[in-house]
């Protein structure tokens, strides 16, 4: 069976529901819970691919957004496992939070970014526990 037609399946079931047609097809869940469920029975070693291909998909389609992305990036790459790439886009994150004034959100990012730093990013970790 397609994708296509898995996910006509699903939509006829009503788990999920088509959330826009343009600029591409998108669909929900219908229910949180679903969508919960649906993830957490995934392995872990395929949750962590889904999320790395999500990021490098966004990057990708969105290479001119990459600084307005870069909450999300993190969240991708740090789901995946990749927790150097996931710093790097959290301080990005803090820098254009910054920009906008929104002080809180900043400080929760560069604190993130400060935990999840290795050894070898030094200078990383200085940025992001220096705002």
């Amino acid at each position: 069976m397609s994708a296509r037609e898995e996910l006509g399946r699903l939509e006829a079931s009503g788990l999920i529901q088509i959330a826009a047609l343009q600029p591409e097809l998108e669909y929900l869940f219908r229910h949180a819970l679903v969508q919960e469920a649906a993830y957490t029975s995934l392995l872990k070693q395929d949750r962590r691919a889904l999320h790395r291909a999500a990021a490098e998909a966004i990057l990708a389609q969105h290479p001119d957004r990459e600084r307005e992305l870069a909450s999300v990036l993190a969240l991708h790459f740090e789901q995946a496992g990749e927790n150097a790439r996931a710093a790097e886009y959290l301080v990005m994150a803090g820098d254009h939070a910054l920009e906008r004034f929104a002080n809180r959100e900043a400080i929760g990012f560069f604190s993130r970014a400060s935990g999840l730093a290795d050894e070898s990013q030094g200078e990383l970790r200085l940025r992001a526990a220096v705002g």
